[in-house]
């Protein structure tokens, strides 16, 4: 396996006060943190959670580095044409990294070293797993995402796969990460099925997987679709440990662990998880979804995402891709919009008000 530099060369932070610096540098992480919906937050368990983020950090700080964060995420398109554009990243990707790139320069405000964030990109693990995903796809995708960095100028935000660090074929690299760091089938459906809350995760993960593969193949039949989830789900949870016991095997315990999903406040599991839209809103991930933009009564512009069936439905215009930030749907001017509800729930207002019909949102 190749090694990956995490050691930066050292800087000039003249400062004493290490621990406010790590608890400052905290709170602004926490600031993009994504809860449970139906966990109440509370002074305590913020304060929990910026001493378990500030003790996690806190060792870089004092060696004057940047901090190290990862992320999994930005695998390839979902293949289910009901959710998304096209197969390349478009302007959900665009506005997903100018996020994550506002929170490094706002570390860096508190923080002079800065951060230095990675994105280990799991799509190269699901081929094979993931219904109708391709090497081909997930190089397209990854090499759309690193242009847009570049694009960005998102120096401290960079971008890895499986090959960066397993020569030879996509499916070598595979074989040898998974000969390296392997996590057994029956561990997997063992820890699933230990608790409740583990059952009902892996339920909605069928859920989820059974309307991508129906959305790329609508003549897969529901009950086709239902047989062939769970193995999907339980492969998808598989594959991703043993990417992550990679990245652990890296860094030690020298790195903050972020997610894409959220994650309890005393119990976090040595993961954050934040949102990936400025709008702070439990919308799905880009690679899921397409955007829509939302302009206000104020004129400013807001993008938040949702699968692309709904946004048609929901009468949005399609607009291509002018700018160089990819292309994207338009809410329609003329209609609220309450960015405390989800996206449903404002479209089943606006039908109730019947300022939308049903035979429009069917």
């Amino acid at each position: 396996m190749k090694v990956l530099a995490v050691a930066n060369k050292q800087i000039s932070f003249k400062s004493s006060a290490s621990q406010k610096v790590a608890r400052d540098v905290a709170d602004i992480i926490l600031s993009y943190r994504r809860p449970l919906l139906s966990e109440p937050q509370t002074k305590q368990g913020q304060d929990f959670l910026s001493s378990f983020v500030a003790q996690k950090i806190l060792p870089s700080i004092k060696k004057e580095r940047p901090v190290p964060m990862v992320i999994l995420g930005f695998p390839m398109k979902s293949a289910s044409a009901k959710k998304v554009i096209s197969p390349l990243p478009d302007r959900s990707e665009y506005e997903a990294l100018e996020h994550i790139k506002g929170l490094t320069q706002r570390i860096k405000t508190v923080y002079p070293a800065g951060s230095d964030f990675r994105i280990f990109s799991d799509g190269r693990v699901f081929v094979g797993t993931v219904y109708n995903s391709s090497d081909g796809k997930v190089s397209t995708y990854l090499k759309g995402c690193k242009e847009i960095l570049r694009k960005q100028n998102a120096t401290g935000i960079k971008i890895f796969s499986a090959e960066d660090f397993y020569t030879g074929s996509y499916d070598k690299v595979r074989q040898n990460l998974f000969t390296d760091f392997p996590v057994s089938r029956k561990e997997v459906h063992q820890r699933l099925m230990s608790t409740p809350e583990t059952r009902n995760y892996l339920t909605n993960m069928c859920v989820f997987y059974a309307n991508d593969m129906r959305g790329a193949n609508p003549s897969i039949s529901v009950r086709q679709a239902k047989a062939k989830a769970p193995d999907i789900a339980e492969g998808v949870i598989q594959t991703s440990e043993s990417y992550d016991r990679m990245i652990r095997s890296i860094y030690g315990d020298d790195y903050l662990r972020l997610s894409v999903h959220p994650y309890p406040t005393i119990n976090p599991g040595n993961k954050i998880g934040i949102f990936l839209n400025k709008e702070q809103t439990h919308c799905p991930t880009p690679w899921h979804s397409a955007a829509v933009k939302i302009t206000t009564d104020d004129g400013k512009e807001h993008f938040i995402f949702e699968k692309k069936s709904s946004l048609e439905q929901a009468g949005c215009s399609f607009i291509q891709d002018t700018d160089g930030k990819g292309a994207y749907y338009q809410y329609s001017e003329h209609l609220p919009y309450d960015f405390s509800k989800s996206f449903k729930e404002n479209i089943k207002g606006l039908i109730a008000e019947g300022k939308i019909s049903q035979q429009q949102n069917s």
